[in-house]
């Protein structure tokens, strides 16, 4: 079955609206696909894919691999240049991520290079842990 222009439309809209009410949790496929399904759509993943990689392209969402290897999580970006300047941060609990944007993150992607000789590319770099909330339910 073919969809339709307006039926994308409709797609996009809330894949869109999800992205926006979740500003700092990266979000999964399933994630989006179960939202959708909540919305009375039923989507085939290539077209949910396709939209996400066009996304991608426009730099509007980020991609990072899960923790394990397998699998993809998406955020909505803040802007290009924000989220390619500083490190970020997943809890492996809630999915938050958090943009290090302090005068540390600076002072270390400086160590790793002076150092090490290592430049760190900020737009594919990660840090996996417990966010404050979910680290003081333990």
């Amino acid at each position: 079955m073919m969809i339709t222009n307006s039926q994308k439309s409709i797609i996009r809209q809330h894949i869109n609206e999800l992205l926006l009410a979740n500003p700092n949790n990266s979000l999964s496929f399933q994630d989006i696909n179960q939202y959708l399904l909540t919305k009375g759509e039923k989507v085939n993943k290539t077209t949910i894919y396709r939209y996400l990689d066009q996304l991608i392209a426009e730099n509007k969402v980020q991609k990072y691999s899960n923790e394990n290897g397998r699998g993809s999580t998406y955020i909505l970006m803040k802007s290009v240049e924000d989220c390619n300047t500083h490190l970020h941060m997943k809890c492996l609990k809630c999915n938050k991520i958090i943009h290090l944007d302090c005068n540390y993150n600076q002072e270390l992607l400086d160590h790793l290079k002076n150092s090490n000789g290592f430049e760190v590319d900020c737009s594919q770099t990660i840090i996996y842990g417990l966010c404050e909330n979910c680290s003081s339910k333990k």
